[in-house]
């Protein structure tokens, strides 16, 4: 229950607990590979729905996981599941900054160092 004279961004927070808890128990029928999803996206699921999206990928989690824990999980899939996929990133790099670069997998990321002529010292991880 809001007050009179919440604020604006009070009214948007309870707004969007209502949305999620409305879409609780349906699907969130995200793409397979999560095309177009990261962490941030991800996080405005309700938790039952991130659980359902693990399931569906086979990933096991303990009983009672947060969502936190749920996005953790997809992601390292997601990542997982594109290691050996060309990231096909612009050469200069244009819109990819260090957070955005961070969701790639390591073999892509040295298939990029690479492209680039960008030695890197051996075991660099």
């Amino acid at each position: 229950v809001l007050e009179a004279g919440a604020s604006a961004l009070e009214c948007v927070a309870a707004l969007m607990t209502w949305k999620k808890e409305q879409n609780r128990d349906q699907p969130a029928n995200l793409p397979l590979n999560l095309q177009g999803w990261a962490g941030q996206k991800l996080s405005s699921l309700h938790v039952n729905q991130l659980h359902n999206e693990c399931t569906c990928r086979s990933i096991v989690l303990e009983a009672g996981a947060s969502a936190l824990e749920c996005v953790a999980a997809l992601m390292t899939w997601k990542k997982e599941q594109n290691r050996d996929q060309p990231a096909n990133l612009p050469l200069n790099l244009q819109g990819w900054a260090g957070q955005k670069l961070s969701s790639l997998h390591v073999n892509q990321l040295h298939n990029e160092c690479t492209c680039r002529s960008i030695v890197l010292e051996a075991g660099a991880s």
